[in-house]
């Protein structure tokens, strides 16, 4: 693969990706908590989808399906800290633990999707002007949750997080709203998942391990850049690709991944840190 080739691979995978950093936002920014259940949802959205599309289903119903399982799973975690009293830390782990079965069951070690279906395959546009299908698709997802946030629901989700006895004070349930955020984080993470088997074309039951802290890394690079709700979400998402594709252009072992992963995370908490004592 080439420099240009491999660079709009990246840009094309950031803008995947942040879809499931816009969800880590939703749980970790607005309800201030930290939500692990978005790396299940993001495999179930994937093993969901290629399961369908093997079947024949129309991608357009598949990605809807997929988005509402991986909803559903938010839906778990939320029942799991508001009944069960966990922390959504550890409903989470739980849930995306349970996940793991879940898609190997549904979709297998992997699918391939080169003779099936896929969204990309269904106009000469989404072949052809594929960067700038993902483009519009993430844009009008951070413009979506940016307008709900401004909303009366979106107030009452913001509020749950910083304060619930605000919400309460409208008559509302806090417990209600933190659903409704936890849902709405793994429908975009669901997504995310279904847009990326169909855009490599086959689905591994090991794609989605490392899905946290991809969007973890993505989220920081994008707060960086700025604390709201706007492009530097997906600039984060893109940012993060494009060192990964360095590791490739430089020609290390892609064994080194993670570690590498790692160490820029460890990186940028250092950077953070020194920013905020120098203010």
């Amino acid at each position: 693969m080439n420099e240009f080739a491999l660079l709009i691979t990246s840009i094309e995978c950031g803008l995947i990706f942040s879809l499931p950093i816009l969800g880590m936002f939703l749980s970790s920014r607005v309800l201030k908590v930290d939500d692990m259940t978005l790396e299940g949802s993001f495999g179930l959205g994937g093993a969901l989808t290629a399961l369908l599309l093997s079947q024949g289903l129309s991608p357009l119903l598949a990605m809807p399906l997929a988005m509402l399982a991986a909803g559903a799973a938010g839906f778990i975690t939320a029942l799991m800290h508001t009944t069960l009293q966990l922390n959504v830390l550890m409903s989470g782990i739980i849930v995306t633990t349970g996940l793991f079965s879940i898609n190997l069951i549904l979709a297998g070690a992997n699918i391939s999707l080169a003779s099936h279906q896929t969204i990309f395959k269904l106009c000469s546009f989404m072949t052809d002007y594929k960067l700038l299908f993902l483009a519009l698709f993430a844009f009008a997802c951070v413009i979506l949750v940016r307008w709900l946030l401004t909303t009366q629901v979106g107030f009452l989700l913001q509020a749950t997080g910083h304060n619930p006895r605000v919400v309460q004070a409208f008559a509302k349930s806090p417990t209600s709203f933190l659903t409704l955020g936890l849902v709405l984080a793994n429908m975009l993470a669901g997504l995310a998942g279904s847009l990326l088997v169909q855009y490599v074309g086959f689905f591994s039951i090991w794609s989605s391990v490392g899905t946290i802290i991809i969007t973890l890394a993505g989220l920081m690079l994008a707060e960086m850049l700025s604390t709201r709700v706007n492009a530097a979400l997906i600039a984060g998402a893109i940012m993060y690709q494009l060192v990964i594709a360095l590791t490739f252009e430089l020609q290390l072992n892609p064994n080194w991944n993670k570690l590498i992963t790692a160490l820029f995370i460890i990186a940028l908490l250092a950077g953070k840190k020194i920013v905020t004592e120098k203010d």
